[in-house]
This record gives C-alpha cells, sequence and structure tokens, in this order.
C-alpha cells in the first residue's frame, strides 16, 4: 500500500499482518487511508473475513 507510510509507526507491522490475512485490503489504488475514517462496509468486510477464515 503507498499511504502505508502515513500510518503510525506502531501500526505498520499490524496492518501488514491483517493485510497479508486477507483481512484488510485499502481502498483501492493502493490505498490504505491510515488517516480516514472506517465506514460500516469497511468494518463489516473486516468482521466477514475473521469470521469465516476457516482456521
Amino acid at each position: 500500500m503507498w499511504d502505508i507510510d502515513k500510518a503510525s509507526t506502531w501500526t505498520i507491522n499490524s496492518v501488514g499482518k491483517a493485510q497479508s490475512l486477507d483481512l484488510l485490503s485499502g481502498r483501492g489504488a493502493n490505498q490504505f487511508a491510515p488517516l480516514g475514517t472506517t465506514n460500516r462496509a469497511e468494518s463489516m468486510s473486516v468482521m466477514d473475513a475473521l469470521l469465516n477464515r476457516g482456521d
């Protein structure tokens, strides 16, 4: 994600791990929007991914 450098340094490892597990995919065009506000649809997407991981 191209804008990950805008995220707080303490979050970068966790964001990378969540992305590698397909829990986070960003907002398109390689944008993570670390300073943006998460909407309901994005929150539900993460919840769905967590609940349906199958591990």
